[in-house]
């Protein structure tokens, strides 16, 4: 069956309790899936906040829900990037990914994406 091997623009923002986060891209490949976020906590200052609580889970719409391990984060002069990157492969025959942000920076979610995979 393999894997899905690409990388997606997604774009894709979403607003709950105060707090937009937005999904820039999904790398797909046989060696694992990485999805990159962005967001502006709020009271945000760089490199004084930290990100805490950055829980996420997946799923396909062939496979079952997923928890996400905590991203890596990178703090910039406007807000935090954000790279789950130890997510499993999809399989190539999955059509969309739902990745579920359901904590981050103490406000409560869910910031829920639904990626287009073909």
């Amino acid at each position: 069956q393999g894997a899905i091997e690409r990388s997606i623009d997604v774009n894709q923002s979403r607003t709950a309790g105060g707090v937009t986060v937005t999904v820039k891209r999904a790398e797909l490949s046989s060696a694992g899936a990485k999805v990159y976020a962005f967001t502006t906590p709020p009271n945000y200052t760089p490199g004084l906040s930290s990100v805490v609580n950055a829980r996420a889970r997946y799923r396909t719409d062939l496979h079952p829900l997923k928890l996400a391990d905590s991203p890596g984060m990178r703090f910039l002069e406007d807000g935090v990037e954000l790279v789950w990157d130890k997510l499993d492969p999809l399989a190539s025959d999955a059509r969309s990914l739902t990745f579920t942000k359901t904590s981050l920076a103490g406000g409560r979610g869910p910031w829920e994406f639904e990626i287009q995979l073909r």
